[in-house]
């Protein structure tokens, strides 16, 4: 289904149904000039990409699940569940992945949500029944866009082998005018033995930037299973999905949702949901080419070992490593880690630390102590959040933020889905620069 650009933007800072003159009036006192809300937030006149804009509002609708991608033109893309039912895909009978897209780095956004997966038909067996949990990428070299999910009408805690969560993959070749459709269920069912029910973790899929030995650079998603994460890897970008260890049930056997990056010699880090903490595993790499190796032994990433901390509510978060330089100058790759620092699902933040030589790599344990410290992203109810790095090196930074149910209608929580974009510089309080 081809879906068409509207023409009404969103400047950055603003929500819907605010106009740029009110905008600036209720956030500085002043009118707005030559495009200022949008383009000019240091002098003086609105908020930065650094404040945050709320692109899909939980007063318009039932939002849940950010995803983020920067397709090789520059477009932005945002994209979320709508969810009709206020439910996870099981209960709710109809849940839309839809996208919002910014054509000037995240100063402003399409007003209007455009459709990606549309479900809805409300039958439990079907695949559009209804689709959520978005887990995207697009391809460095071709620009083409992959996106996994959950799909149909079986909860993952009532899914069965035999009647199954079903998943999908959405492709688009045109920066998400388009999309098509593809059910994977059994294809994806037939890597794990015994596997009863799983779904793709939402967020950011992993993408290599040295392993090539198909159609395409590798990528890697996570898994979760009620026996905690299997990791996948595709080198057709994602026609086909393989299991990444021989001694996969290593991975993360107490995992929930989990998200991969590649660390700097190539070999991929698993860091996964859990209390009060991270699950950290590497895959350490024998032949890259073949995908030959092993997992280690997962180590737990806490306040006890200086670790990453998110309080006491297990929460999805995005791992992902970026270029730096320290203050002396000199190189690091540095990884950052978010998620919300509690209490409960509240106060959203990024930790950080550099990674200045193999040790600092070399085992699970190294990953996950001594983090040296955190930006505090959001400083009320928070919970999913995700990011990439962008083309001019900036974070986008895409998150859930003000939750809000009827407290006699509703079960769940839904929330704004806020936009913001972020350096390392700011992240790292000065201590890291590109």
């Amino acid at each position: 289904m081809k879906h068409l650009l509207p023409t009404l933007f969103l400047a950055a800072g603003m929500t819907l149904g605010t106009t740029a003159t009110a905008q600036c009036k209720m956030t500085c006192g002043k009118q707005p000039t030559s495009g200022c809300c949008a383009r000019k937030p240091a002098n003086g006149c609105c908020k930065s990409l650094a404040d945050g804009t709320k692109l899909f509002l939980h007063a318009d609708a039932q939002y849940r699940i950010p995803a983020i991608i920067q397709c090789k033109s520059g477009k932005i893309i945002a994209f979320t569940d709508h969810r009709y039912d206020n439910k996870d895909i099981g209960g709710g009978r109809h849940i839309d992945i839809v996208m919002k897209e910014s054509t000037d780095g995240g100063k402003t956004w399409t007003a209007t949500e455009q459709m990606v997966a549309r479900g809805g038909n409300r039958i439990a067996s079907s695949f559009d029944c209804a689709h959520g949990d978005a887990a995207v990428v697009c391809d460095r070299e071709t620009g083409e866009i992959l996106l996994m999910c959950a799909s149909g009408g079986v909860g993952y805690w009532e899914s069965t082998r035999e009647n199954p969560q079903m998943m999908g993959r959405y492709t688009s070749s045109d920066e998400g005018k388009t999309w098509k459709a593809e059910e994977v269920t059994q294809h994806v069912y037939g890597l794990v033995d015994g596997m009863k029910s799983a779904f793709f973790t939402s967020g950011r899929i992993c993408q290599s930037s040295r392993i090539k030995v198909g159609s395409h650079y590798r990528v890697y998603t996570a898994l979760t299973t009620h026996e905690g994460n299997r990791v996948l890897y595709s080198d057709d970008f994602g026609k086909t999905w393989h299991l990444l260890g021989a001694n996969a049930a290593e991975t993360a056997p107490k995992g929930d949702e989990a998200k991969l990056e590649e660390l700097p010699n190539g070999d991929v880090l698993i860091s996964s949901r859990t209390q009060n903490g991270r699950f950290f595993n590497i895959y350490k790499y024998a032949d890259k080419k073949k995908a030959t190796g092993a997992w280690g032994t997962v180590a737990f990433s806490s306040a006890a070992n200086n670790g990453v901390k998110n309080g006491d509510s297990a929460c999805n978060g995005e791992i992902l490593v970026v270029k730096a330089k320290d203050a002396q100058g000199k190189a690091v790759d540095l990884m950052l880690q978010s998620v919300p620092t509690g209490p409960g699902r509240s106060n959203v933040a990024i930790f950080y630390k550099a990674l200045r030589t193999k040790a600092d790599y070399a085992s699970p344990e190294a990953i996950a102590k001594d983090w040296e410290g955190a930006y505090q992203v959001s400083t009320t109810t928070s919970a999913y959040s995700t990011m990439v790095q962008a083309q001019d090196g900036k974070i986008l930074f895409l998150y859930e933020e003000d939750a809000f149910r009827h407290p006699e209608t509703e079960p769940d929580d839904y929330y704004n889905i806020v936009f913001k974009k972020l350096c390392v510089k700011k992240i790292t309080a000065g201590k890291y620069t590109l």
